[in-house]
């Protein structure tokens, strides 16, 4: 399975769309202002990574312009299980793709807890990054790289260019040493189910 190692601070999920306003830790611009009780710098002005810091649960959605995001604040790494499936988890040797897909298809559907709203997913797919960064500062890898993506890396969710537009609202399961998220709607792609 291809991780994200983070350091800790939030990972945000969004389309390229919606990643073309995220501005992360720069100054904003075009005169717009953030407010927050809480900031990474309180030398300078709010900035989007101010507001994905914010998000006081694990998996929180965000403004993003006239779209939205998903913000991930669970600690952990965090990789791609499947068509817009995120598990984020303190990898141990029971992290393995196989153990975690199993365990979260075996979840009863009252498990899951709405965290976005409806919202479409296409074949643009969706990016996993650094709620640091910005959509032009990032290196956008896929699940098949072999190293390990960081900081400054964004990571392409496996959804198929040919994918019609589908909508659905994410939803999230929580536990000690775990956080998914995923479209409510399964996305059939060929035979499997994800």
């Amino acid at each position: 399975m291809f991780w994200f190692g983070n350091d800790g601070g939030p990972l945000l999920i969004a389309s390229r769309r919606a990643l073309a306003a995220w501005e992360g830790g720069d100054p904003s611009s075009a005169g717009r202002t953030i407010t927050v009780e809480w900031q990474y710098d309180p030398t300078g002005p709010a900035t989007d990574y101010d507001r994905a810091c914010a998000i006081g649960q694990p998996a929180g959605v965000i403004e993003i312009g006239d779209s939205w995001g998903v913000v991930v604040t669970a600690e952990g790494s965090a990789g791609w299980l499947g068509v817009g499936m995120l598990a984020t988890v303190l990898v141990q040797e029971d992290s393995a793709e196989g153990t975690l897909r199993e365990l979260l298809h075996a979840l009863p559907e009252t498990a899951w807890k709405p965290v976005a709203p409806s919202a479409v997913i296409d074949g643009d797919g969706l990016l996993l990054l650094h709620a640091a960064s910005t959509l032009k500062d990032v290196e956008i890898r896929t699940p098949s790289d072999t190293e390990q993506a960081c900081i400054g890396d964004a990571i392409l969710s496996p959804v198929p260019a040919d994918l019609p537009a589908t909508s659905a609202r994410w939803v999230s399961c929580v536990s000690s040493s775990w956080t998914a998220l995923r479209p409510n709607k399964r996305l059939k792609l060929a035979a499997r189910v994800d």
